[in-house]
Protein backbone atom coordinates (compact mmCIF):
# COMPACT_ATOMS: atom_id res chain seq x y z
CA UNK A 1 0.00 0.00 0.00
CA UNK A 2 1.00 3.28 -0.95
CA UNK A 3 0.86 5.78 1.96
CA UNK A 4 -0.75 9.14 0.38
CA UNK A 5 -1.32 10.96 4.10
CA UNK A 6 1.81 12.99 3.45
CA UNK A 7 2.25 13.82 7.36
CA UNK A 8 1.65 17.18 6.80
CA UNK A 9 -0.44 19.42 8.59
CA UNK A 10 -3.27 20.77 6.17
CA UNK A 11 -2.26 17.63 3.78
CA UNK A 12 -5.49 17.23 1.19
CA UNK A 13 -6.96 13.75 1.69
CA UNK A 14 -7.49 12.22 -1.99
CA UNK A 15 -9.65 9.24 -0.75
CA UNK A 16 -11.96 11.75 1.27
CA UNK A 17 -12.29 14.26 -1.75
CA UNK A 18 -13.70 11.55 -4.26
CA UNK A 19 -15.55 10.20 -1.48
CA UNK A 20 -17.60 13.56 -0.87
CA UNK A 21 -17.46 14.55 -4.54
CA UNK A 22 -19.55 10.86 -5.12
CA UNK A 23 -21.62 11.66 -1.68
CA UNK A 24 -22.84 15.48 -3.04
CA UNK A 25 -23.54 13.75 -6.81
CA UNK A 26 -25.96 11.21 -4.89
CA UNK A 27 -27.72 14.28 -2.67
CA UNK A 28 -28.36 16.31 -5.74
CA UNK A 29 -29.48 13.39 -7.54
CA UNK A 30 -32.46 13.15 -4.76
CA UNK A 31 -32.44 16.91 -4.69
CA UNK A 32 -33.14 17.26 -8.86
CA UNK A 33 -35.92 14.48 -8.18
CA UNK A 34 -37.74 16.39 -5.90
CA UNK A 35 -37.43 19.53 -7.57
CA UNK A 36 -38.33 17.88 -11.06
CA UNK A 37 -41.41 16.42 -9.71
CA UNK A 38 -42.34 19.63 -8.36
CA UNK A 39 -42.10 21.64 -11.29
CA UNK A 40 -44.71 19.31 -13.31
CA UNK A 41 -46.78 19.46 -10.27
CA UNK A 42 -46.73 23.45 -10.47
CA UNK A 43 -47.18 23.04 -14.27
CA UNK A 44 -50.12 21.20 -14.12
CA UNK A 45 -52.11 23.25 -11.39
CA UNK A 46 -50.64 26.52 -13.38
CA UNK A 47 -52.37 25.04 -16.48
CA UNK A 48 -55.60 24.16 -14.16
CA UNK A 49 -55.11 20.82 -14.82
CA UNK A 50 -55.63 19.98 -10.67
CA UNK A 51 -57.16 16.82 -10.92
CA UNK A 52 -56.21 14.32 -7.69
CA UNK A 53 -54.90 11.50 -9.92
CA UNK A 54 -53.15 13.90 -11.93
CA UNK A 55 -50.74 15.47 -9.65
CA UNK A 56 -50.69 12.18 -6.64
CA UNK A 57 -48.02 10.61 -8.09
CA UNK A 58 -45.51 13.62 -8.89
CA UNK A 59 -46.00 14.95 -5.04
CA UNK A 60 -45.45 11.52 -3.80
CA UNK A 61 -42.31 11.15 -6.14
CA UNK A 62 -41.11 14.72 -4.93
CA UNK A 63 -41.55 13.73 -1.37
CA UNK A 64 -39.83 10.75 -1.82
CA UNK A 65 -36.91 12.80 -3.07
CA UNK A 66 -37.10 14.83 -0.47
CA UNK A 67 -36.76 12.15 2.33
CA UNK A 68 -34.05 10.94 0.40
CA UNK A 69 -32.06 13.81 0.37
CA UNK A 70 -32.83 14.68 4.39
CA UNK A 71 -31.30 11.07 4.70
CA UNK A 72 -28.25 11.16 2.44
CA UNK A 73 -27.52 14.66 4.04
CA UNK A 74 -27.77 13.67 7.00
CA UNK A 75 -25.15 10.78 6.61
CA UNK A 76 -22.74 13.06 5.24
CA UNK A 77 -22.99 15.70 7.96
CA UNK A 78 -22.07 12.54 10.04
CA UNK A 79 -19.58 11.37 7.88
CA UNK A 80 -18.01 14.75 7.92
CA UNK A 81 -17.79 15.37 11.31
CA UNK A 82 -16.33 12.02 11.99
CA UNK A 83 -13.34 12.69 9.09
CA UNK A 84 -12.79 16.35 10.77
CA UNK A 85 -12.79 15.25 14.01
CA UNK A 86 -10.18 12.27 13.19
CA UNK A 87 -8.00 14.50 11.28
CA UNK A 88 -8.24 17.05 14.15
CA UNK A 89 -6.86 14.47 16.01
CA UNK A 90 -4.44 13.31 14.17
CA UNK A 91 -6.19 9.96 13.87
CA UNK A 92 -7.04 9.97 9.84
CA UNK A 93 -5.03 7.75 7.66
CA UNK A 94 -5.41 7.06 3.93
CA UNK A 95 -3.32 4.73 1.83
CA UNK A 96 -4.04 3.03 -1.46
CA UNK A 97 -3.80 -0.29 -3.15
CA UNK A 98 -2.06 -1.79 -6.49
CA UNK A 99 -5.98 -1.68 -7.56
CA UNK A 100 -6.26 2.41 -6.95
CA UNK A 101 -9.36 1.49 -4.08
CA UNK A 102 -8.21 4.25 -1.31
CA UNK A 103 -8.07 3.06 2.32
CA UNK A 104 -9.07 6.05 4.97
CA UNK A 105 -9.03 4.97 8.98
CA UNK A 106 -10.38 7.33 10.98
CA UNK A 107 -9.30 6.32 14.42
CA UNK A 108 -12.73 6.07 17.27
CA UNK A 109 -13.98 4.37 20.07
CA UNK A 110 -15.33 1.15 18.21
CA UNK A 111 -18.94 1.80 18.95
CA UNK A 112 -19.05 4.76 17.55
CA UNK A 113 -17.35 3.50 14.62
CA UNK A 114 -20.32 0.81 14.50
CA UNK A 115 -22.81 3.20 15.13
CA UNK A 116 -21.24 5.09 11.94
CA UNK A 117 -20.74 2.00 9.75
CA UNK A 118 -24.78 1.41 10.09
CA UNK A 119 -25.75 5.13 9.73
CA UNK A 120 -23.66 5.18 6.51
CA UNK A 121 -24.73 2.54 5.06
CA UNK A 122 -27.28 3.32 2.23
CA UNK A 123 -25.09 7.04 1.33
CA UNK A 124 -22.15 4.26 1.24
CA UNK A 125 -24.12 1.92 -1.53
CA UNK A 126 -25.48 4.99 -3.32
CA UNK A 127 -21.94 6.84 -3.51
CA UNK A 128 -19.83 3.33 -3.98
CA UNK A 129 -17.77 3.53 -1.17
CA UNK A 130 -17.39 0.68 1.31
CA UNK A 131 -17.44 1.80 5.34
CA UNK A 132 -16.54 -0.97 7.88
CA UNK A 133 -16.42 -0.85 11.55
CA UNK A 134 -13.10 -2.06 12.93
CA UNK A 135 -11.57 -2.01 16.52
CA UNK A 136 -10.24 1.48 17.48
CA UNK A 137 -12.09 2.96 13.70
CA UNK A 138 -14.11 3.14 10.87
CA UNK A 139 -12.66 2.23 7.54
CA UNK A 140 -13.59 3.89 4.56
CA UNK A 141 -12.91 2.12 1.13
CA UNK A 142 -13.06 3.98 -1.85
CA UNK A 143 -12.65 2.09 -5.42
CA UNK A 144 -11.76 4.09 -8.45
CA UNK A 145 -14.23 5.18 -10.55
CA UNK A 146 -14.36 1.69 -12.56
CA UNK A 147 -14.92 0.05 -9.77
CA UNK A 148 -17.49 1.78 -8.40
CA UNK A 149 -20.03 -0.16 -8.32
CA UNK A 150 -18.72 -3.13 -6.76
CA UNK A 151 -17.98 -1.53 -3.30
Amino acid sequence: MTDLSGGAAGAGSEGMRLLLKRAGHELRNAQNAAAVNLEVVRSRVSAGRTGREDLQSFADNAAQGLEESARLGEQLVALCSAAAAAMTAGAFRESADGSGTISMELGMATDAASLLAERLRTLASRAGFAAEAAAGGIILRVPPDSERNRA
